[in-house]
């Protein structure tokens, strides 16, 4: 967290219950409705179901503060989410990254521009690059709905990340009007990677 912060992220908290309509309505093949985990005795429709993504949160997050003149965003979340599995329960520990809006104030000597997929992935590689994992990673191609357009970083075939920018249709359903980089990290993944090496050791000399 301190490693973004340091970046310019801002860290936001959100509530791991959400709304089925999120799922039912983003009609993408990643969040399927069967898999949403219900809450018996929801206090309201609107926290009904255990989220499936950290996503949903964040296009909330987006539009409420676009919403209040506050477009340029820069934004992480760490953030369990769960998933029906059998007929059992699945339950992984993730991190979110978004970039919206621009990257500077717009003013008379530094004319703003806007975030591209490039910031993103910059910043995704940063992040690998901090724990030592940028040079041993495999991108590809991303085919998941969530996204415009997208690539993974694999490890051994296993995805650490997908990075792109939002499919249009899912963030106009939260009535976000800017573009939305997004980079959703499987953390449960990276810290399986992280395992540290065998160290081995040797006494000291004796003499100087």
């Amino acid at each position: 967290a301190e490693f973004l912060v340091s970046r310019g992220f801002n860290e936001m908290m959100s509530n791991s219950l959400i709304s089925d309509r999120f799922v039912n309505e983003s009609a993408v093949a990643d969040y399927a409705s069967e898999e949403n985990i219900q809450i018996v005795n929801p206090l309201s429709s609107d926290l009904n179901v255990l989220r499936q993504g950290l996503i949903f949160n964040g296009l909330e997050a987006i539009a409420y503060n676009q919403n209040r003149q506050h477009a340029d965003l820069s934004l992480f979340e760490f953030g369990n989410v769960y998933k029906k599995a059998g007929e059992g329960f699945a339950e992984n520990f993730r991190l979110a990254l978004y970039l919206s809006g621009s990257t500077l104030p717009n003013n008379w000597r530094n004319p703003s521009t806007t975030y591209t997929f490039y910031d993103i992935k910059g910043e995704v590689m940063a992040l690998l690059k901090r724990l030592g994992l940028a040079g041993k990673v495999k991108m590809e191609a991303c085919e998941s709905e969530v996204f415009e357009e997208s690539v993974s970083y694999l490890l051994n075939n296993k995805t650490l990340v997908q990075v792109g920018w939002v499919n249009s249709t899912i963030h106009k359903q939260f009535g976000v009007r800017e573009k939305v980089f997004f980079a959703d990290f499987d953390w449960d993944a990276m810290l399986s990677a992280l395992k540290p090496d065998q160290i081995s050791y040797q006494e000291l000399s004796k003499f100087p």
